[in-house]
């Protein structure tokens, strides 16, 4: 028995000269310089064409281009501006009260937001000088309600992520986003445009989870240690298509 279409969105890549401007400053650690001597555990960031975090696995380590010297370097995550657009579940963009940025989004209708901390989206479309798209989404209180006592009483929390399907597809488009969060740092994790297909229709007994990339161990005085990694998302659907 189906219960509802199951659409995706076909995510297009962000290159780097599609991000018109971001309010997201890129300065999580110096800038690698080739005339700078790193020693073991040294951070860096690359920028232009690169835009990640590099770690230093050496002393003495002069003039070893990080993206090209995985003997000296090794690659920790995309910068902090750019977390938001690698697609992986593990990596967030954090900036204070707002993330504002203008992407080019030529013929896109959809944008998905995951692993979001906001109380409000933003949604700007212009073509030139032609505004064709103003909306604004209240990111909703939710809580787990299974009495009257619930009801008055559970602790709420935010929608941690938000679809939007209604956007106009048209060429030479500019989307301006505005994620808010009035009470503390407004958090991205994962940002996808593209366009949303429906591909069939899903049966009961959807099931969702995570596959977890973190790690455990304990000594054998029975201390755990628990290293936090990346993790993604996962889900098992049956589809009349």
């Amino acid at each position: 028995m189906a219960t509802s279409p199951f659409t995706v969105i076909i995510p297009k890549q962000l290159a780097e000269a599609k991000l018109l401007s971001s309010n997201v400053p890129e300065n999580d650690y110096p800038v690698w310089s080739s005339a700078t001597t790193y020693a073991t555990g040294d951070m860096v960031i690359m920028t232009t064409g690169v835009h990640k975090v590099y770690k230093s696995l050496t002393s003495g380590n002069l003039n070893h281009q990080p993206n090209l010297d995985p003997i000296n370097w090794v690659e920790v995550s995309p910068t902090n501006r750019w977390k938001m657009f690698d697609q992986s579940g593990g990596t967030v963009t954090v900036n204070p009260s707002t993330i504002q940025f203008t992407i080019e989004a030529d013929r896109v209708n959809s944008l998905a937001f995951i692993d979001i901390l906001a109380t409000s989206i933003t949604i700007v479309g212009t073509v030139g000088a032609t505004e064709f798209y103003n909306q604004t989404f209240e990111i909703q209180d939710r809580a787990i309600i299974e009495n009257w006592y619930d009801y008055f009483f559970a602790e709420t929390f935010r929608a941690t992520e938000l679809v939007v399907r209604d956007i106009p597809s048209l060429i030479g488009a500019n989307l301006t986003i505005t994620v808010t969060n009035l009470y503390g740092n407004a958090q991205v994790g994962t940002f996808i445009f593209g366009n949303a297909s429906s591909v069939g229709a899903t049966q009961y007994g959807a099931r969702a989870g995570i596959t977890d990339y973190s790690r455990k161990s304990t000594d054998e005085f029975g201390r755990t240690t628990i290293v936090e990694r990346a993790f993604s998302k996962t889900m098992d659907v049956n589809l009349w298509v």
